[in-house]
């Protein structure tokens, strides 16, 4: 368990009940794990995050029978002080052979629902060696909570938590934090110098990302700020950037996802100085041509990351800047 990325905190919780669809869970008990300072009272959790690391809410589940034929386990309720799309409904499930399988589902929405599809649960790196695939008849313990990132202080109120017979369906746009400049890595050329900032820029004075580099040779640079995608990714049909970018006369603006293997999937639209919105079909993102992938396509998992920069020869050499106000995932 010293092992485990996702560092839990603890709750108890009440009694549950369940849409006609679901088949109601009972909470038994609660993960003691260090992470959040957190106390339940009245069927609530009342919380305290001062770290930027991520932490997880668990409830300790009982294991039922509905999990064998569940397409998702589903939690309804109301969650205050976490800032909108910081919060994600997860489940762990421990089976008697030593597998520990994870799954981040979708972010707490704000009627407060949010569920997690059981059928792509994967093992995690503190597994057992050997452990067999998951099979949830198998499961001897399961947890079920909220992963938050960055500060958070608020209460969790838990109105229901059940499996349910319907398969996970996008119904909203996943807007992607934006965070701060540490949220940010930037991937260049070693000629290129940099600054990337969050300021108050945005169409309508909204905090923005703020990328200013200089391309200062002529022949191929490349400048691009990346950030981590959430790990439930599931079920969009497009990418949206809303953006505007001053270019150097030569290179291109390249948006991109990135695989956990490396492969880059991207589309290349037009650099303007105006804000502009690139919404881009997943099926129509394009291999990059310096990029390989075994498997062949793009495929929406855990560990991918997006890219909004540029790349191409300044002729003439000089500076430029992209405005980032809004990455997103919509069905």
């Amino acid at each position: 368990m010293k092992r485990l990325t996702l560092l839990l905190a603890a709750l108890a919780a009440a009694a549950f009940t369940a849409a006609a669809h679901a088949a109601p869970l009972e909470v038994v008990g609660m993960a003691g794990l260090p992470g959040i300072d957190a106390t339940f009272a009245d069927g609530a959790v009342s919380f305290q995050k001062t770290g930027a690391e991520r932490r997880l809410l668990a409830l300790v589940v009982k294991p039922a029978a509905a999990l064998a034929t569940a397409k998702s386990i589903e939690a309804r309720g109301t969650l205050s002080g976490v800032a909108p799309g910081a919060a994600h409904l997860a489940v762990v499930a421990f089976v008697a052979d030593g597998g520990v399988f994870a799954k981040i589902g979708q972010p707490v929405g704000a009627d407060g629902a949010a569920r997690v599809p059981l059928d792509s649960l994967k093992p995690t790196a503190f597994s057992a060696d050997g452990a067999a695939p998951l099979d949830w008849t198998k499961v001897q313990k399961l947890w079920v909570g909220l992963v938050l990132d960055g500060q958070a202080s608020g209460r969790w109120q838990i109105a229901a938590l059940s499996t349910s017979a319907e398969a996970l369906v996008v119904t909203a746009p996943l807007i992607l934090p934006l965070g701060t400049a540490d949220s940010w890595s930037v991937g260049k050329d070693p000629a290129v110098q940099h600054k990337l900032a969050i300021v108050n820029e945005g169409p309508h004075g909204e905090p923005v990302v703020r990328f200013d580099f200089t391309f200062p040779e002529s022949r191929h640079l490349y400048a691009l700020p990346t950030l981590p995608m959430p790990a439930e990714v599931d079920g969009y049909r497009a990418l949206r950037v809303r953006y505007k970018a001053s270019l150097p006369k030569g290179p291109r603006t390249l948006i991109s996802l990135i695989k956990a293997n490396g492969a880059q999937y991207i589309v290349e639209p037009a650099a303007t100085a105006d804000w502009t919105t690139c919404e881009t079909p997943l099926a129509d993102l394009k291999l990059g041509a310096w990029s390989k992938d075994d498997e062949g396509k793009l495929t929406m998992t855990p560990g991918m990351t997006v890219i909004v920069g540029c790349h191409g020869t300044a002729d003439p050499v000089g500076n430029g800047t992209i405005w980032i106000a809004e990455i997103a995932l919509v069905p």
